[in-house]
């Protein structure tokens, strides 16, 4: 108990860019199961919930949960903070980690070493506060009470529908600590790649995904290093290089 991990995956139907984007088929499965299955590739996460909204648009996103014997919590549509605060009361764990339904390719690798600092009792992890992943490959971890001091504290609508703009704009209130991609694939990538996307946010991502998934074998299984050998070796296929990305709040 001491020690336990649970993935929070924050998801809904709703999207101004590209609407029901997590119940997209991906590799012959909904993007959000796609999703599900890399997280439980995670030697240390014990539990998954999915955060969704009390919207009915989101019936179909609790119905996926169901049949994949996956925890739902129903909260605010607006209050993303709210939302994955209650969650995170709800559960058994003293730590959790944050994946958002549009990163189709959350790192496994990742999740691990956001566990590993969580487990020496920061309040605060992830791989976002100096970027050197691909956005999209990112995840988040909390203290659970942290997650509660913030939600009462902050009342700034970009902190209630961000979450981590609050930590890192309060860095010195907090106990973070940020995770380079050298840190987890070194010797293999050490360069800084934040400029490759992995996010889905439009309907090019979602082409290029679906391009990636059927070049390469096994893609639930796929990691970092091999997504950016192939952006790298067949730029003609990444269609969606020229997007910007939306990386601040």
């Amino acid at each position: 108990m001491e020690n336990r991990i649970t993935a929070i995956i924050q998801a809904r139907m709703a999207s101004t860019r590209l609407p029901g984007k997590v119940m997209l088929p991906l590799n012959g499965s909904p993007v959000l199961e796609h999703i599900i299955r890399r997280v439980r590739l995670s030697e240390h996460v014990n539990d998954i919930v999915i955060a969704t909204t009390f919207d009915k648009s989101d019936d179909i996103i609790a119905k996926l949960a169901g049949r994949l014997d996956i925890d739902v919590f129903r909260g605010s549509s607006d209050d993303v903070l709210g939302r994955v605060t209650q969650a995170a009361n709800r559960s058994s764990s003293k730590w959790i980690i944050r994946v958002t339904g549009d990163n189709p390719f959350v790192d496994p690798r990742l999740l691990d070493h956001i566990s590993v600092y969580l487990g020496e009792k920061y309040d605060y992890v992830s791989n976002k506060i100096e970027r050197t992943w691909p956005t999209g490959i990112d995840a988040d971890g909390f203290s659970v009470l942290s997650l509660a001091e913030a939600c009462e504290t902050t009342e700034n609508p970009i902190d209630r529908e961000h979450i981590t703009s609050y930590y890192i704009r309060n860095q010195s209130n907090f106990h973070t600590h940020n995770i380079l991609l050298r840190d987890v694939y070194d010797g293999i990538i050490d360069e800084n790649v934040s400029d490759i996307r992995f996010t889905l946010d439009e309907s090019l991502d979602y082409l290029t995904y679906e391009k990636i998934c059927s070049d390469i074998e096994n893609p639930i299984h796929v990691d970092t290093n091999t997504l950016v050998k192939y952006v790298r070796q067949y730029p003609d296929k990444i269609m969606n290089a020229s997007i910007n990305q939306r990386t601040g709040y």
